[in-house]
């Protein structure tokens, strides 16, 4: 994925970032330096819409079942996009 800055405008409504955990060819073991990188000073709204908020509203997911996972396991936002 290009840096966010690059996309056009209105893009992260339809973007998902997915990850293929553990395939060597894919980011992993380096996938929190690659959100980093990749999600680094961008508008917290457009990395939640493209970190799984687009992904909840597409698959009808129960976002209360989600949140308590991604609670337990996820990375905090702040921790991927910085202190914005």
């Amino acid at each position: 994925m290009t840096n966010p800055s690059k996309r056009p405008n209105g893009s992260s409504r339809v973007m998902i970032v997915s990850s293929d955990y553990p395939r060597m060819e894919g980011t992993w073991p380096d996938t929190m330096e690659h959100l980093r990188t990749t999600f680094a000073g961008s508008p917290e709204d457009e990395a939640r819409a493209m970190l799984g908020g687009t992904a909840l509203e597409l698959y009808d997911f129960d976002a209360d079942v989600v949140k308590a996972a991604a609670e337990k396991i996820g990375p905090e936002l702040a921790d991927i996009v910085g202190g914005n």
